[in-house]
């Protein structure tokens, strides 16, 4: 009996995440301005749990070009991190004169398969961003 408590308190960590995020193709979208949305189509992989079930990786992956561009002639790829309900990755933006980074940050739970979250990016704008499994 202790080993079957013993099993599922270690699900706990495992069950509370279920409608988070998962391996496969997303949509982000998000404006920095009125004026317009950008969007950008992300692959995630490789989602993998620490040895003590506290914290979740996986890698973000920009294989296409978007709002936010892919590195010429390479797929870009970034590590996110999912911790106490919450993910965040960050994306760096290239281009010749700088580099500026994207950070999404949300909750590690969707409605209806939408995720929501904050942003920044693009010398430091505020952004509102929204996330969907494709």
């Amino acid at each position: 009996m202790k080993t079957i408590a013993t099993i599922l308190i270690a699900l706990i960590p495992i069950i509370s995440h279920a409608s988070g995020i998962t391996n496969g193709e997303y949509e982000l979208t998000f404006w920095m301005s009125n004026d317009n949305g950008l969007q950008q189509n992300i692959t995630i992989t490789n989602l993998s749990w620490t040895h003590n079930l506290t914290a979740m990786y996986f890698d973000v992956i920009v294989d296409k070009n978007g709002s936010l561009k892919k590195f010429d002639g390479d797929n870009q790829i970034v590590r996110g991190l999912v911790y106490e309900g919450k993910f965040k990755f960050i994306i760096p933006y290239a281009n010749v004169v700088d580099v500026t980074p994207y950070i999404f940050e949300g909750d590690n739970t969707d409605t209806n398969g939408l995720f929501e979250g904050d942003g920044q990016g693009g010398g430091n704008i505020a952004f509102h961003f929204w996330m969907k499994k494709k």
